[in-house]
């Protein structure tokens, strides 16, 4: 019976009692509203708007947590990763967010496991000292923005790898070290050793 009802409400009839529930909320308080002194009629509305709107915010709560919730989340991550570039660079042209651009000494806060490194607290960590290859791969990745930003490449702080890796060109080792860190970086799989060592050569030649 429970998950009868809990399929029906997750259904658009659910957005539909929703929907009732807040109008008829709004057009009690309104009745008691204009019935204010009215000893019997106020405290009639007052109840009925009151017995309307608690069980729609508890079923906007149930909504939102098991249906409107993720789908809104997806859309806006979709939304932003499309046009997030290009709403910052259009306010950098007006003269806005300049202070969210990357610049020397890069705010991007690499990943490596459980570790988490600001570039503006410490130093990175050396080549040597790293302890496995998806840390070395974030350590090429690093390289590789540290390049593009002293060639005066724009990279701001919001962007994700992914959106770094399509909007400015790459080529040789970059390109093959910015693909290898986008499809690694959440991987529970490990890169090869010998490919990554082979690129730290190529990307220091």
């Amino acid at each position: 019976m429970k998950r009868k009802l809990n399929k029906l409400l997750l259904s658009h009839a659910g957005t539909a009692i929703l929907f009732l529930l807040f109008c008829d909320a709004i057009i009690f308080y309104w009745y008691a509203a204009l019935y204010m002194r009215h000893r019997i009629l106020f405290p009639v509305f007052l109840l009925l708007a009151a017995a309307c709107a608690i069980p729609a915010y508890k079923l906007f709560i149930f909504l939102w947590r098991n249906k409107w919730r993720d789908k809104i989340s997806a859309a806006a991550k979709r939304i932003y990763s499309k046009y997030g570039a290009r709403l910052f660079r259009a306010l950098e042209k007006l003269g806005f967010g300049n202070e969210d651009r990357l610049g020397g000494r890069s705010s991007i806060i690499f990943n490596f496991r459980s570790e988490k490194e600001s570039t503006k607290k410490k130093k990175p960590p050396k080549w040597k000292n790293l302890k496995n290859e998806k840390q070395r791969l974030g350590y090429l990745y690093r390289a590789v923005i540290m390049k593009k930003l002293k060639k005066g490449e724009k990279i701001y702080a919001f962007e994700t790898p992914h959106n770094i890796n399509k909007r400015i060109p790459t080529e040789g080792a970059e390109s093959e070290i910015m693909d290898m860190y986008c499809k690694m970086r959440y991987s529970t799989l490990s890169p090869d050793g010998e490919d990554v060592d082979r690129l730290k050569r190529e990307l220091e030649a």
